[in-house]
């Protein structure tokens, strides 16, 4: 093995010509570079330089090797200092995966602060389902996400931040206007809208809706939100979805009611890999984060 240290003594040598002006740079004795310059060439197989009665000079293996050792200390300083940049976060990127649920609303916010307070810190978007959002973070594409709780998953760990209440959703002039609640029973009897299968919302409503021993037969099953409340709005159904995906919704004479007995939710938290620890710009972000979700998320009816 080469040490850094051997390497930074060879270079102090080959710059002053002289072991005894070398060793007072480095701030080592003669004999102890004498013994790096020994145990190096040792390493290598040859004589990196050559002494005279006035100087030392290098060999041509000497040369040879001279601008690799410069590379190989600038490179590792320079990865030194840009890591020391980004522990006091004066540069640096963070990656986040969110649900376009979130995205939409509850991102805006939290990173507007985030970059206000860490300018130099690129900061990387990433909406896409909660299944996606899974493999992107353990995988280390991104260095977090924002998403629903995933099951039965070693290789990522998740903090519970909130849980998002299911609403059922009509158009203006329905019979749960004015309403703030609407039991489950009730919304099953109605047409219902209803994302597709493979969908986070449709997994969590289906598991529930069987847990209370009913039938969850939907009328229309659609890929994206918007869809979804211009269907409602023209009068096809209602629909299930978290509180906080309604301002997905088109149409500006949607209204909505909480779901009861029982109540539906899906957690939401904060989730990263297991393997990978957090660097600085993620705790800062996180520290951001989380006063911000409190005074702006609406969960409660």
């Amino acid at each position: 093995m080469i040490s850094l240290s051997n390497i930074r003594g060879f270079l102090a040598v080959a710059k002053l010509g002289s072991f005894r002006l070398a060793s007072e740079e480095i701030g080592r004795t003669q004999p102890a570079l004498s013994t790096q310059i020994s145990n190096l060439e040792d390493t290598l197989g040859v004589k990196l330089f050559a002494r005279t009665t006035r100087k030392t000079i290098l060999t041509r293996e000497g040369e040879k090797f001279l601008n690799s050792a410069k590379r190989i200390v600038l490179e590792l300083d320079s990865i030194v200092l840009e890591l020391k940049d980004e522990a006091a976060l004066n540069q640096g990127k963070v990656s986040i995966g969110c649900v376009p649920t979130f995205t939409a609303h509850l991102l805006p916010p939290i990173i507007a602060e985030f970059s206000k307070n860490f300018p130099a810190i690129e900061v990387c978007i990433c909406d896409d389902v909660a299944a996606g959002l899974y493999d992107r973070v353990s995988s280390g594409e991104l260095d977090f996400a924002i998403c629903p709780e995933p099951s039965r998953r070693k290789d990522i760990l998740f903090d519970e931040l909130f849980t998002d209440n299911f609403v059922v959703v009509f158009p203006n002039g329905h019979r749960f206007s004015g309403r703030n609640e609407v039991k489950l029973s009730e919304v099953l009897k109605e047409d219902n809208l209803t994302l597709v299968k493979g969908m986070n919302v449709r997994e969590v409503l289906d598991k529930e809706i069987i847990k209370s021993g009913a039938d969850f037969v939907p009328k229309y099953e659609l890929l994206n939100h918007y869809s979804l409340g211009g269907m409602v709005e023209g009068g096809l159904g209602v629909t299930m979805l978290p509180r906080n995906a309604y301002p997905m919704l088109s149409g500006s004479k949607l209204k909505y009611a909480l779901v009861t007995q029982p109540r539906i939710g899906r957690i939401i938290g904060f989730l990263r890999s297991s393997w990978r620890p957090d660097s600085s710009a993620v705790t800062a972000f996180q520290n951001i984060m989380r006063p911000i979700l409190k005074t702006t998320l609406r969960t409660e009816f």
